[in-house]
């Protein structure tokens, strides 16, 4: 029950992405994409049912090779990315930008 509510707490601070946004963090050989579809079944088995409402579907790109995931703002300052393989990560949130489209 506790955790319910810290995570409605952190869903309510986070600003929402706009429909259409994605955001996305670059690096030389990798990169993060979050978008606001709902997490794939995949990843979904991976975590608690009841968070799987909250978590949106995250690709990540590293040597070429592409991950799917999913994610959820844990802080003002991280994103919790969770990956099919079941390995997970943070990743800050400076590092991320609105996807123009290139």
């Amino acid at each position: 029950m506790k955790a319910a509510i810290i995570l409605a707490a952190i869903l309510l601070a986070m600003p929402a992405l706009a429909p259409a946004e994605t955001l996305v963090a670059r690096r030389p050989t990798s990169s993060i994409r979050l978008t606001e579809k709902p997490c794939g079944d995949a990843v979904k088995s991976l975590l608690r049912e009841e968070v799987h409402d909250a978590f949106k579907t995250a690709i990540v790109v590293v040597h070429g090779k592409e991950y799917v995931g999913c994610w959820i703002r844990h802080d003002e300052a991280r994103f919790y990315i969770h990956m099919e393989n079941g390995e997970s990560f943070m990743s800050p949130t400076r590092a991320f930008k609105v996807d123009q489209g290139v």
